[in-house]
């Protein structure tokens, strides 16, 4: 009886059991298989917050959002703190155009993730000193993790909205070198030439960015861009951007 104790002990739940699953398939960019092993490890235990999150965070893998949401918002009904959850949801917020919403889910909030979604956040209200602010989130992040690309994009394009074009152009074309697969890089280098009016360079860069994003293409919502609103309707960057 005590030996079949010990092994029970040892045993781990049902629910760790699914994590690990989880992170496995995660590994492998299994984003479908892993979402359902984060799902029945909440399942197996309804009061792992943790769980749900991550099953949010792989549904955003699969850019399906109210998924996505659902899990993050079951989260943070367990637990409202879980971190995972409250970034998952500033980061919808944002791409619903909601700053605020974003804002205060990441009150107190210190680590890096939850600032680069702040920042994003900040340029997107674009109220006194935002971009400022943005600006030394994205620096902040940098200091800790100088490959991040999401830090460096959100670095050039803080000096973007600040009017320091030569220093965008610089941080982007850093950006771009660093990251050649990336998309960020030329796109932030269109915006750049956007801001300037140089109709051939946005249109170079932005035939690279598409060419980086391969399928993750958005054509739709590089036209709704306001940035290239002086191009929107010309044929060469219907052409470039795509129906």
């Amino acid at each position: 009886m005590f030996s079949a104790a010990l092994m029970l002990a040892g045993c781990p739940s049902n629910a760790e059991r699914h994590l690990q699953e989880g992170h496995q398939q995660a590994k492998k960019a299994k984003w479908n298989d892993a979402a359902a092993s984060y799902r029945s490890a909440a399942i197996s235990d309804p009061k792992n917050a943790h769980a749900l999150a991550l099953a949010g965070l792989a549904n955003l893998k699969l850019e399906d959002a109210g998924a996505a949401q659902e899990s993050f918002a079951a989260a943070l009904a367990v637990d409202p703190l879980e971190p995972n959850a409250r970034i998952g949801l500033a980061g919808l917020a944002v791409q619903s155009m909601d700053a605020g919403a974003a804002l205060s889910l990441l009150d107190g909030m210190t680590d890096p993730a939850a600032g680069l979604v702040r920042g994003r956040a900040l340029l997107l209200r674009g109220g006194p000193g935002d971009a400022e602010t943005a600006l030394t989130q994205a620096r902040a992040v940098l200091a800790i993790a100088p490959e991040s690309i999401e830090a460096r994009y959100l670095e050039g394009s803080s000096l973007l909205v600040l009017g320091r074009f030569a220093e965008a152009q610089t941080a982007f074309e850093a950006l771009e070198k660093a990251a050649r697969e990336s998309p960020f890089g030329p796109y932030g280098l269109a915006r750049v030439a956007a801001a300037q009016k140089r109709s051939t360079d946005v249109l170079l860069y932005l035939k690279a960015a598409r060419t980086a994003s391969k399928q993750s293409w958005q054509a739709g919502a590089v036209a709704a861009d306001p940035a290239f609103a002086f191009l929107a309707g010309s044929p060469a960057f219907i052409e470039v951007v795509g129906p």
